[in-house]
């Protein structure tokens, strides 16, 4: 199935231009009209919710609204969305931590701005830092469903300052939006890989690459050892 009309409109759109080639590199199936919520959907959610969704977050659910899946958290989705105080939650912490609220202002803010701050945001860059922090705990699928078969992944448990400078010196980092959590690592790569390790939160080094090249260069530059597949 192709796109819907709307979804075609919204992919040209500068915030979520990222979105169409997120799913195209990393993801086993195209966005498909089936994959968004029709206006019925979203005025039914709005009607449920007692109050309008904030423009991109109805945008995001137009685009994806029935593809989006648990990984390591928990992304919002029509049917099951949570309120806080200040706002709708649009990403939620496995263990109900922090989430991620997006106000009527249409920025996004963390519950836990002491422990895990993230600075204000819109929703689509948001949502762009969490489908990829969370792609890299997936195991076969990520938030927005079955990765591609040429995606290889894993976690390297005894990094070492010598190899977390080695992927900092070759890979730039991502212009994207922290998960709160490690909201001080920032995550590195290029549009086939994604890296994110420290020393101090205990995470080790996180990889995912999309294809067999993008998996030999890091290979090269540090030892991955085996690969989980999807």
């Amino acid at each position: 199935m192709s796109l819907s009309d709307r979804q075609r409109e919204l992919l040209t759109l500068d915030r979520w231009r990222w979105l169409g080639d997120v799913v195209g590199t990393w993801y086993e199936g195209p966005l498909t009209a089936e994959d968004g919520s029709t206006p019925d959907d979203l005025a039914m959610v709005e009607n449920e919710i007692g109050r309008p969704l904030p423009v991109e977050l109805a945008e995001w659910f137009a685009l994806v609204g029935n593809r989006l899946e648990d990984v390591q958290d928990s992304p919002g989705r029509p049917g099951r969305l949570y309120l806080d105080d200040d706002g709708i939650c649009v990403w939620v912490e496995n263990q109900g931590v922090w989430s991620i609220v997006a106000g009527q202002d249409g920025l996004c803010r963390s519950t836990e701005e002491e422990r895990f701050p993230i600075e204000p945001v819109t929703v689509g860059a948001a949502v762009r830092g969490m489908v990829l922090s969370d792609m890299l705990f997936a195991v076969g699928h990520g938030p927005l469903g079955r990765l591609a078969g040429s995606v290889r992944g894993n976690r390297i448990e005894d990094v070492t300052a010598e190899m977390l400078a080695a992927v900092r010196a070759s890979y730039p980092v991502l212009p994207v939006v922290p998960n709160p959590y490690f909201a001080a690592v920032p995550v590195h790569g290029d549009p086939d890989t994604i890296v994110r390790g420290d020393l101090e939160t205990g995470i080790g080094l996180l990889w995912m690459t999309a294809t067999v090249a993008a998996r030999e260069r890091l290979d090269r530059l540090i030892p991955l050892g085996p690969p989980s597949t999807p």
